[in-house]
Formats: structure tokens, sequence, C-alpha cells
């Protein structure tokens, strides 16, 4: 599969408001400014499904969508840059550990990194969370269209030792749509109960 064909079809600020699951969902978290709605439309063919806004930290709920694959897509609040009152960041959390442990349908979180720096204490600080709740997680670099193949590698190679795989991780370009499929097939694989690691 090529792409994915979505629709939005609901938004959360209160864990009551979460939808009913249709079938597995495939979470994408990261730093406000580390493009996941471009990612999501990227995988999508669509370049104004997820909104991309220009000030990091706008995506403040989390967003369902539908696809034709064997999952549905989550994109859940930015981390690091999002402004607002403690107060509001405090209800995200809230709302993210709610919908972490009871949702058993949420088969994988990709948790998207900017290839161009290590895992922030932030993105560190997710994965450990993700790993309290029992919710598998999967590391994915963006912007790989942006480093030099010599800093590609170096910087995969470093990302690698500092979150303890034995495997680089899946890279992504919303640019040149390098990577694409592999997520997607990945994705899919997940939601069908694959527990292995990304094949290359």
């Amino acid at each position: 599969m090529k792409r994915l064909q979505a629709k939005h079809v609901a938004a959360a600020a209160a864990s009551g408001q979460i939808p009913p699951a249709k079938k597995p969902e495939v979470a994408l978290c990261g730093r406000s400014n580390v493009g996941k709605s471009s990612l999501i439309n990227a995988l999508c063919g669509q370049q104004e499904l997820a909104r991309v806004s220009k000030t990091p930290g706008r995506t403040r709920m989390l967003h369902f969508f539908e696809t034709n694959a064997p999952f549905n897509l989550v994109d859940l609040p930015g981390y690091g840059f999002a402004a607002g009152p403690a107060s509001d960041k405090k209800q995200w959390q809230s709302l993210l550990e709610a919908y972490f442990r009871n949702r058993p349908e949420l088969c994988l979180v990709i948790s998207l990194i900017d290839s161009r720096h290590p895992a922030s204490k932030d993105d560190l600080g997710m994965h450990r969370f993700l790993r309290d709740c029992g919710v598998r997680w999967e590391p994915v670099a963006t912007k790989i269209d942006k480093l030099k193949m010599g800093e590609r590698s170096r910087n995969l190679e470093a990302l690698r030792l500092q979150l303890g795989l034995t495997y680089k991780p899946m890279v992504f370009s919303a640019i040149d749509g390098e990577g694409r499929e592999r997520v997607i097939h990945f994705m899919s694989d997940c939601a069908q109960g694959y527990q292995g690691n990304p094949k290359g």
C-alpha cells in the first residue's frame, strides 16, 4: 500500500469524548515541531487532512482518523513547545494517560524524532511513560531529507544507541516520501499482531 485513504472522524479534549474504536489504532506522538501533521498528510496524500500550523503546540486534542488500512490513526498533542497555562498541560497529560491505559485497541505508538538532533528529554520521558502504561512504541526519524548521507548515517547510529535499539530506526521524509511505504507496512503488521522489529 503506497498511500492510505483517510478521513478525520473525531476530536477529543477529554476522556469522555474519545470515540469507540472500530479497529486497531496507531497513535503518533512527538515534539510540537517534529512534523506529525506533515507525516499524516504525506501518508495519506492529502495536504489538508491534518492541520499543519506555523505555531508549535496547536494540536491540543486527540484527533482520530479512519483509514482503509487494518488500523486507524490517532494524532496526539505535541509536547516540548506547546504553549498554554499549566492547567491546560495537566489536562493534556491526564487525557493521554486515560487514552494509553484504557485503550486496548491501541496497538502501537509511533514516536517521531527529528533526525537532525538526538532524542530530547521530552522524547525520553514519553518513552518511559509509554512503557509504564504498557504501550508498544517505535521511533521514526523525521526530516531525513535535510541530512547529507554522512550525517544521516552518524545521526541514525547515535539515535539507535541512545534508544537502546538493536537496529537503526525507520526514517521518513514528508518532502519526497522516503520511508512512507515501510512505515505503513509496519503499522499494518502491528495492527495484525506482529510483535517483531521493523523489517528493512
